[in-house]
């Protein structure tokens, strides 16, 4: 990526997200590792590590493809829009 003054530039000109709405399973994997409920009597209530390693598989799995696209756009040779 190049960077210019407002921050990074991807090779198609575009900026890189910045909001976690960008990356939709950033939320799930947020609320999932954060999710410490308590019981009647105050104790923290066990964290479920299956809702866990769902939530971060399919953060995985997003990045993973969002790098894939982003590398083959910034590799693809540019097409010529003039009909010229």
């Amino acid at each position: 990526p190049l960077r210019d003054g407002e921050g990074l530039v991807g090779a198609a000109g575009r900026q890189p997200p910045q909001r976690s709405g960008d990356f939709p399973v950033l939320p799930a994997l947020v609320d999932t590792a954060s999710d410490r409920r308590h019981d009647a009597l105050g104790r923290l209530r066990p964290a479920d590590p299956e809702a866990y390693a769902r939530a971060w598989l399919a953060s995985s799995t997003y990045a993973s493809a969002a790098t894939a696209s982003l590398l083959t756009a910034a590799w693809a040779p540019e097409r010529n829009h003039d009909p010229a």
